[in-house]
C-alpha cells in the first residue's frame, strides 16, 4: 500500500510465506530437525517515507524479517532449526552543491540480527546476534574529470554463547572515480577505493575504456586489482577466530589449516557489442580472473543414517586460489515490433590452481546457454517463454555419500534443460492484473546440489488489484 501527494510519499508492505518440503530425501532431513512438520516460514514487513524540500531529498525506511527455517552444519553432521530475525531501519538524502551538475548524497543505515534454535530439542544449538552500523557521503559530478567521490564508515559486530576472540572490527572507506575524457560515453574511466580496518589496508583498483570500432561496433575493456581487508568478509563461519571455533566444543571434527589474510584478486574484461541489422544486436565476451589468498572449505563427508545427514571431517584451508576464463556469447532480436527475442551462451574453464580451488569450482557447471522470448499480441496481453540448460557439476565431498546410500545421493548433479512458460493479462484499464506461470514445463530432474531438493513442475497463479 502507498500514498503520495505534493512533495512526499509513503509506503508500506508485508509479505508471508509457508512452504513444505516435498522431495523425500530433503523433507527426511527437515523432519529429523523440525519435527513432527518440517515447515519452513517467512515474513517480512518494510515502511518507507520519503519528502522534497527544495533541492534536497530525504527517505527513512525500516524492514523487518522472520524467518523460520534449517541451517545445515557439515561439521555436526546435523540439521539444527534456526529461528532468525533481523531489522534494520535507514536515513538517507540528496541535495544539489552549487549547480544542478553537482549532487551530495548521505546516507545512515543499521541492521541488528539474532538466531536462536528452534525445533527438535537436542539438536545442535544454534545462537548468535550480529549488528551492522553504516554511514556514508558522497559527491557526484555531471561533468568535469571527477566522476565521483566518497566517504564510507562500517561498524561490525559478533556476540555468539561462545565468546569471540574479535567481536568487533571497524573499517573505514575512501574512494573517487575520474573520467579521463570530455566524452561521457567513451572516455577512459579510472577508479579506485582504499580500506583501512582491523589492522590492515586494503587497496581496490579499476581502469576501462570504450573505443568506437568501425560498423557502429563498440570494444570495452576493463583491468581491475582487489586486495580486500580479512574483516570485510562478515560471514560468521568465515571469520577463523570468531565462527569455527565455536564447533570444537561441541566436538565436531573440524581443523583450520593456514592463517587468515584477505583475499586478493585480478580481472581482466573485454567486451564487443555489434548491431547486426535492424533491429538486431550481438554480444561477444571474454573475462580472465585469478584468485589469491582464499579461505576454502575442504570437506569429505559420510552418511548419518540416525539424523538423516551428513557429517565431516571439515577443513577450512587459506592461501588457496587459481585462474579461471570464459567467453559468453549474447544476442537480441526485436525485428518484428511487439517480439523480443533474447539468447545468451557462456562457458567457463579452471585454468590452473590448487587441488581445493579445482574441487570448488567443479561445483559450478562449466557452460549453459539461455533463451527467452517475449511477445505481446495485443495490449494488455503479455507471454514469455524461456528455454535454458546448464552443464552437469562435481561435488567432491559427496563422493563417500554416494557409495554409503546406494546413489540416493549423487556427487554428479547431472545437465539440466528446463521450459518456463508464462502469460499475463490486464484488465479494468490496468486496475486488475492476472499472471499465470509454469516452471520446469517438462518436468526435468532438476537439482544445484547433491543434497537439494528436486524442483517438480510448478504452477504459480498470482492476482493484482489496484485501488483508485
Amino acid at each position: 500500500a502507498g500514498h503520495a501527494t505534493g512533495s512526499w510519499f509513503a509506503s508500506a508492505a508485508l509479505t508471508a510465506t509457508d512452504r513444505l518440503p516435498s522431495d523425500p530425501a530433503i523433507a527426511a532431513r527437515y523432519g529429523t530437525a523440525l519435527a513432527p512438520l518440517p515447515r519452513l516460514e517467512s515474513t517480512a514487513l518494510s515502511l518507507d517515507a520519503g519528502a522534497r524540500a527544495g533541492a534536497s531529498r530525504h527517505r527513512f525506511s525500516l524492514r523487518h524479517a522472520r524467518q523460520d527455517g534449517v541451517l545445515w552444519l557439515i561439521p555436526l553432521g546435523a540439521e539444527a532449526g534456526t529461528r532468525e530475525r533481523v531489522t534494520g531501519f535507514g536515513l538517507a538524502g540528496t541535495t544539489l552543491v552549487g549547480s544542478s551538475e553537482r549532487e551530495l548524497s548521505w546516507d545512515l543505515a543499521h541492521t541488528a540480527g539474532r538466531t536462536s534454535p528452534a525445533g527438535v530439542e537436542g539438536r545442535p544449538a544454534v545462537k548468535w546476534e550480529t549488528g551492522t552500523t553504516e554511514g556514508r557521503l558522497e559527491l557526484v559530478q555531471r561533468s568535469g574529470r571527477l566522476s565521483s567521490a566518497g566517504v564510507r564508515l562500517r561498524r561490525l559486530t559478533g556476540r555468539a554463547s561462545n565468546p569471540l576472540t574479535h567481536p568487533t572490527v571497524s573499517l573505514a572507506t575512501a574512494y573517487a572515480e575520474l573520467r579521463l575524457g570530455r566524452d561521457q560515453a567513451r572516455a577512459p574511466v579510472v577508479a579506485a577505493a582504499v580500506t583501512v580496518g582491523d589492522g590492515e589496508t586494503g587497496i581496490a583498483a579499476l581502469a576501462s575504456r570504450t573505443w568506437t570500432l568501425p560498423r557502429g561496433s563498440t570494444l570495452e575493456t576493463v583491468i581491475a586489482h582487489e586486495r580486500a581487508v580479512r574483516a570485510e568478509d562478515t560471514d560468521i563461519w568465515a571469520w577463523t577466530e570468531r565462527g569455527y571455533r565455536l564447533f570444537e566444543d561441541a566436538g565436531a571434527q573440524v581443523e583450520i589449516l593456514g592463517k587468515r589474510r584477505g583475499p586478493e584478486r585480478i580481472v581482466g574484461d573485454v567486451r564487443w557489442s555489434l548491431p547486426a541489422g535492424s533491429g538486431a544486436r550481438l554480444v561477444a565476451r571474454g573475462f580472465f580472473r585469478r584468485d589469491r589468498r582464499l579461505a576454502l572449505e575442504r570437506a569429505r563427508l559420510h552418511f548419518n543414517a540416525a539424523g538423516e545427514s551428513f557429517e565431516g571431517p571439515v577443513a577450512l584451508v587459506h592461501d588457496a586460489g587459481g585462474e579461471l576464463a570464459g567467453a559468453g556469447v549474447e544476442f537480441e532480436l526485436s525485428a518484428v515490433r511487439t517480439l523480443v527475442v533474447r539468447g545468451s551462451w557462456w562457458y567457463s574453464a579452471t585454468v590452473g590452481g590448487d587441488t581445493l580451488y579445482r574441487e570448488a569450482r567443479a561445483a559450478v557447471p562449466r557452460h549453459g546457454f539461455r533463451l527467452t522470448s517475449e511477445w505481446v499480441p495485443v495490449p494488455g496481453l503479455d507471454l514469455w517463454l524461456s528455454a535454458a540448460w546448464r552443464s552437469a557439476s562435481r561435488w567432491a565431498a559427496f563422493e563417500s555419500v554416494e557409495a554409503e546410500t546406494g546413489g540416493r545421493y549423487r556427487s554428479e548433479v547431472g545437465a539440466a534443460f528446463v521450459a518456463d512458460l508464462a502469460i499475463a493479462k490486464r484488465l479494468w484499464d490496468g486496475r486488475l492484473g492476472v499472471q499465470a506461470a509454469v516452471s520446469n514445463l517438462l518436468g526435468a530432474n532438476l537439482r544445484y546440489h547433491p543434497a537439494g531438493a528436486t524442483f517438480a513442475p510448478t504452477v504459480a497463479v498470482r492476482l493484482e488489484a489496484r485501488l483508485p
